[in-house]
């Protein structure tokens, strides 16, 4: 019996041994079932209960606290775009300056005879640079105009003998004109010319033999060389120059034959020419 006991002392002793070393490794797992709080159950009475410590749970490591985000500096506040430039308006436009007439100036021949030439051209101008155009009224039927300078000229024949009136030459830039004072032109016959002829009287024959019975001259003329069909006799061997009158005018030929008493011409001289106006 005894022996018993004193195994049953062991026994004891060994399950609480037992037991302190599962609850030692039962804490130091941090985990698994809880088997502390069962004691064997020992022979022969009642043992005292040995407490058994509650294994503590690890306290959770607290999760750490977010760092805060930097506040976001603050957007520079913009600064306020300029207001709008109103458009330069256009100048105002210069003023075009008012349109001067031209001007004019000239004083026409009042008279012209019959085949002669007659020109006549007035002096014009404008102040502002314009380009200029004639104009004329009661143009003679004898003569030419020319827009561009104004020119009037021709040359009045026979027929045309007689006046013209009222003639007006105007000059225009296009907007405003000018006009010269109204005038006339008088065509008029010409007076009858004249003209003087003159040469070296011969002294010898063609044949070489001087001239011993040299009686005069006569003069041929006429409106061409080949038709000189007028004369007139000089019936003195002394005289060298004669003077033709009433001509009428117009271009005339003249030459000149040497006489001798017995009749004997020689042949013309050379032929000159005159236009009598």
């Amino acid at each position: 019996m005894t022996g018993a006991l004193a195994n049953g002392r062991i026994s004891a002793s060994y399950i609480g041994l037992l037991a302190c070393l599962s609850i030692a490794l039962s804490a130091c797992s941090g985990g698994g079932e809880d088997k502390a709080g069962t004691s064997a159950p020992s022979a022969g009475g009642s043992q005292p209960t040995i407490p058994v410590p509650t294994p503590s749970t690890p306290s959770p490591t607290p999760d750490p606290e977010p760092t805060p985000s930097p506040s976001p500096s603050p957007a520079p506040t913009p600064e306020p775009e300029p207001e709008p430039q109103p458009a330069p308006s256009d100048p105002e436009p210069s003023p075009t300056p008012a349109n001067r007439a031209p001007q004019i100036s000239g004083t026409a021949l009042g008279s012209v005879t019959v085949n002669s030439s007659y020109t006549f051209t007035p002096a014009a101008s404008d102040p502002d640079g314009d380009e200029l155009m004639f104009s004329i009224e009661n143009k003679p039927e004898w003569a030419t105009f020319d827009t561009l300078s104004g020119k009037l000229s021709g040359t009045p024949q026979q027929e045309h003998v007689g006046n013209y009136e009222d003639i007006v030459i105007s000059v225009t830039d296009g907007i405003a004109s000018a006009t010269l004072p109204a005038f006339t032109i008088t065509v008029t016959e010409p007076e009858p010319g004249s003209v003087t002829l003159s040469w070296v009287a011969p002294t010898e024959n063609t044949d070489g033999s001087s001239i011993t019975d040299l009686a005069g001259y006569r003069i041929v003329y006429g409106p061409s060389a080949s038709t000189m069909y007028n004369s007139a006799n000089v019936s003195n061997a002394g005289v060298t120059t004669y003077t033709l009158e009433n001509l009428a005018p117009g271009t005339y030929y003249f030459a000149l034959k040497a006489y001798t008493n017995s009749g004997t011409e020689s042949d013309l001289s050379n032929v000159v020419s005159k236009v009598i106006q």
